[in-house]
Parts: structure tokens; C-alpha cells; sequence
């Protein structure tokens, strides 16, 4: 039996901080709920999902079943920011969050998590 990731809560200004660690599992469900409901108890509508201490996805298949479940537990409501290891990110995850609704973003690089996640990334269109 796979055991469930650890998680520890921090409160960020203005955000939840939710550190992952473990085995990255087939169902990422379990975990993702309990950082949902974090997030409501606490009022929070911005997390960051620190999941550099997750092992690398077994397969694609991991990585859309987590893409699914981040869009279907987090919804719009609440925006996910994902900080992963670089050479482990393909955005397939992202992607199939996004595209069923998610508000979501994974990223190897904490500045540029944490500014997408507070709204104070740069809008090219808009300074035109």
C-alpha cells in the first residue's frame, strides 16, 4: 500500500503554502482534497503547492489523471500555483486542468509561481 503524502499548511500574505512530500501517487485525489479543504477552512482562494519533494509522475497517465482532479476539486474558485521540478514539468497536467476549467499553473521557478498566482505577472497585451 502507497503511503499518502505528507503535507504541512503555512499561511504566505495572502495565500495558503501547501509542501508536498513523498511518492507521487496514481490517485493524487487524497492529497489534493485535504489541501482543498484547507484552503475553505482557512478562507484562502490562492494556493501554492509546493511539490518539489514529489517523485517524478510513473506516467502520462499520472499526469493527466492529476490534471483532472486539480480542475475538478479546485475548480475556478480557488487558483493553484504548482511548483515542480523543471526537468519534470511538460505542462500536460496544467493543460488538462486549464482546458476543464482549472486556474492553474505549474512551475519550477517559485518567483514566477508566486507572481501568477498574485496577479502581478506582466500582460504584454495589455501595455500595447
Amino acid at each position: 500500500m502507497m503511503q499518502p503524502i505528507q503535507i504541512t499548511f503555512e499561511r504566505g500574505p495572502g495565500y495558503l503554502r501547501a509542501t508536498c512530500v513523498g511518492t507521487f501517487p496514481t490517485d493524487c485525489r487524497e492529497a489534493l482534497h485535504r489541501i482543498h479543504a484547507e484552503a475553505v477552512r482557512t478562507e484562502d482562494t490562492l494556493a501554492l503547492l509546493d511539490c518539489y519533494g514529489l517523485s517524478e509522475p510513473a506516467s502520462e497517465m499520472d499526469r493527466f489523471d492529476a490534471g483532472v482532479a486539480l480542475a475538478e476539486i479546485f475548480g475556478c474558485r480557488i487558483k493553484v500555483a504548482v511548483l515542480y521540478h523543471s526537468a519534470h514539468i511538460n505542462k500536460f497536467a496544467e493543460n488538462v486542468a486549464v482546458n476543464r476549467g482549472g486556474h492553474v499553473l505549474v512551475s519550477g521557478d517559485a518567483n514566477t509561481a508566486l507572481s501568477w498566482l498574485l496577479g502581478m505577472e506582466t500582460d504584454a497585451v495589455s501595455a500595447t
